[in-house]
């Protein structure tokens, strides 16, 4: 057996010409991260940390540091291996806990690359695209408990379901898919089990009405792992944040289906992984990894966090452009705001379900609205004072605005296509 660098594979020359750029961009949107091929990686990495290629041909994941992460994908060719290494860089990104997703990125590419190696990679570049991502988003939500091939239908199924209507109108819905309905019959404890008349498989053509009547924010259909639609779970009204974020919601090895809309496509898993389909890419989100950037940069409590994400994800999936700031030293919040507006003379906070209404107008409105690190609403509608950027990858106003303000703690920036950037200072974003 011979294991050699991809750049001696026969079509290697095609491959360069065609697929390479439609995957690094591919790669690029799902994981918000810098992405560059390595066709050379035996050489370049021989003595890099624990990487050990020649060694371990198995392995498909190496963390080259705290910033930075290997894959290794590779195409067999009768005893004899070819390597290619894709360098995934992004703050923080080796320390993500969920070294799963990476290997079956790295497994998946590895199975395009062998298909594609039949043509000497002439007519690949179908593979590198969309139907990659959706292909490794199937394997990882699966969890070894449900069919592949019945998950990676019903990414396909919701994406319809996005663009149905119903009366003319785009409209939101939800399925639950567990391996246990016992769990949500009877340790469920923000939410209720409903039983349907007629039971449904979620393999029939779709009926507008039928999936109209679930919101997929407050009522799902739960489904069990035959493919059998039995009942409707009602979470609990009463605790907004929790029913936002999806706490406590999903059991072990769950799977929740989402669209939005008309707009987007949500497939979640039990550990709170989310893969999201948003401006016609899609984006795998670590909400864990993203807290604990945030709070290496500002000292939130675990509930203020919670109720900030609440807002931004209800911004993101409402077509609302809007900038969030939470300001590390409070002090000196006037030094950064031409103008600000205050509601009221006493204070309210983000934590109290009665001023969830004005909340979402105040975080809707024009300008940015300030949040004190223990959830206190400061101002709203908020005029940046302006200085000149020398940071060449801003965007707008808005991103320099954002930006600005983040040198003195954190700036969440959301776009009106759902786009999220989280500016945890002047020069770092990431965008999820």
């Amino acid at each position: 057996m011979g294991i050699f660098e991809f750049s001696k594979i026969k079509g290697y020359l095609n491959f360069i010409k065609g697929s390479h750029l439609i995957l690094i961009h591919t790669l690029e949107d799902f994981f918000s991260a810098e992405v560059k091929l390595e066709f050379n990686p035996i050489r370049k990495f021989k003595n890099v940390g624990e990487c050990d290629i020649e060694g371990n041909i198995n392995r498909n994941v190496y963390i080259i540091s705290k910033d930075s992460i290997l894959l290794l994908c590779k195409v067999q060719h009768e005893d004899n291996y070819f390597v290619l290494g894709i360098s995934l860089k992004a703050k923080k990104i080796g320390e993500t806990n969920n070294g799963k997703i990476y290997n079956i990125v790295a497994s998946t590419v590895s199975k395009a690359l062998q298909e594609a190696s039949k043509s000497f990679y002439r007519s690949s570049i179908n593979l590198f695209g969309e139907g990659l991502i959706v292909s490794a988003i199937a394997k990882y939500a699966s969890q070894s408990l449900h069919n592949v091939s019945k998950v990676h239908f019903l990414i396909g199924y919701f994406n319809a379901l996005r663009s149905t209507t119903f009366e003319g109108k785009y409209f939101s819905t939800g399925l639950i898919v567990t391996g246990s309905l016992f769990d949500y019959k009877e340790r469920t404890v923000d939410g209720s089990v409903m039983y349907l008349n007629a039971v449904r498989q979620f393999t029939d053509c779709i009926d507008a009405r039928y999936w109209y009547l679930v919101d997929g924010h407050s009522v799902y259909y739960l489904s069990d792992a035959r493919s059998e639609i039995h009942y409707m779970y009602i979470c609990d009204s009463q605790n907004r944040i929790n029913q936002g974020l999806l706490s406590r919601l999903l059991h072990h090895r769950d799977i929740l289906f989402r669209t939005n809309n008309g707009r987007e496509l949500s497939v979640i898993v039990s550990n709170g992984i989310e893969f999201i389909y948003q401006e016609n890419v899609w984006r795998y989100r670590n909400y864990q990894w993203i807290k604990n950037l945030i709070r290496e940069e500002i000292s939130l409590d675990e509930n203020v966090y919670n109720a900030i994400l609440y807002y931004v994800l209800y911004c993101s999936r409402n077509d609302t452009s809007s900038i969030i700031w939470i300001p590390k030293n409070v002090n000196s919040i006037k030094d950064f705001l031409k103008t600000s507006h205050a509601v009221s003379r006493k204070s309210f906070s983000i934590l109290n379900p009665q001023f969830d209404g004005l909340i979402k107008r105040l975080m809707t409105s024009d300008g940015a609205t300030v949040i004190c690190p223990d959830g206190t609403v400061k101002y709203y509608g908020c005029i940046i004072k302006m200085e000149v950027a020398d940071n060449k990858t801003l965007k707008g106003t808005g991103e320099t605005a954002a930006s600005r303000l983040a040198s003195n703690g954190i700036a969440i920036k959301i776009s009106q296509d759902g786009t999220i950037k989280i500016f945890l200072n002047e020069r770092t974003k990431i965008k999820f």
